[in-house]
């Protein structure tokens, strides 16, 4: 019988910076953007173009496994993580992010009391473990089409407060709306709205979104929110179309 080992090895990653175009004055907030499965970090963060207006620096991290999602055609793209050694992997990746906003912040300098994790899809579930795994506090959370995983609910009491705001397609078949609001209760009753309501919105055109512990400030939210509704309705391709749009102030 194999008896399997583990060990530990440096690897090399990228990740794909987009400096706000106001240079000098205060340090901006940071956007931390992660892609979704079979997506890359330099075509995700063409997605936020809109904030470099804003004063906003976005930092988006490739995922660090490689793969042909198209074989015949040779088209890579990166996941963030399997069902396997799960654990260990979330640990390994939040590491790995809190490594890239170290090195970011050397070139870039950024206000790390206003630091916000986007994720789309599978990225979603990254931002959400970063918001609870690591030691560094993130000002909110942005998930846009995605569940909330298992382990991440189990660690709502313990994890540092954090203003979270949920988009999703009306029509998306890969995940489901049943997911945003299943996960929007969790969320509510394991510790998010703490000291706060979080009550839900609809927006004029019938799509959904939610926010709680007040949402992000709408000043340069409703920027990235337009930019997320972007990728929504790219995660529908697969599968029917869907729209989602951010509330215009929360």
């Amino acid at each position: 019988m194999a008896i399997f080992e583990t060990m530990t090895m440096e690897c090399t990653v990228e990740y794909a910076v987009q400096a706000p175009d106001a240079a000098g004055g205060a340090p901006p907030p940071l956007l931390l953007a992660l892609h979704g499965w079979g997506q890359c970090c330099g075509g995700f963060i063409e997605n936020f173009d809109a904030l470099r207006a804003r004063g906003i620096l976005v930092v988006a991290p490739q995922a660090p496994h490689p793969f042909y999602v198209d074989s015949a055609a040779k088209r890579v793209g990166f996941s963030w993580l399997t069902k396997h050694r799960r654990g260990e992997a979330v640990a390994d990746l939040v590491r790995y992010l809190d490594a890239v906003l170290v090195r970011a912040g050397e070139a870039h300098p950024f206000d790390a009391a206003q630091v916000y994790v986007l994720g789309f899809s599978q990225g979603a579930s990254m931002a959400y473990r970063h918001a609870t795994w690591s030691a560094r506090p993130v000002a909110g959370v942005i998930a846009c089409s995605a569940d909330l995983p298992p382990d991440v609910a189990a660690r709502l009491e313990t994890a540092p407060p954090a203003r979270v705001l949920l988009i999703h397609g009306e029509k998306d078949r890969v995940a489901p709306l049943a997911v945003m609001d299943e996960a929007y209760e969790v969320l509510s009753a394991g510790g998010c709205a703490r000291g706060a309501p979080c009550p839900p919105w609809r927006t004029p055109d019938d799509s959904r979104c939610r926010g709680c512990r007040r949402g992000l400030d709408s000043g340069w939210g409703e920027s990235i929110g337009s930019c997320a509704y972007r990728r929504t309705r790219e995660h529908s391709r697969y599968a029917g179309s869907g729209k989602a749009r951010i509330c215009p102030s929360l």
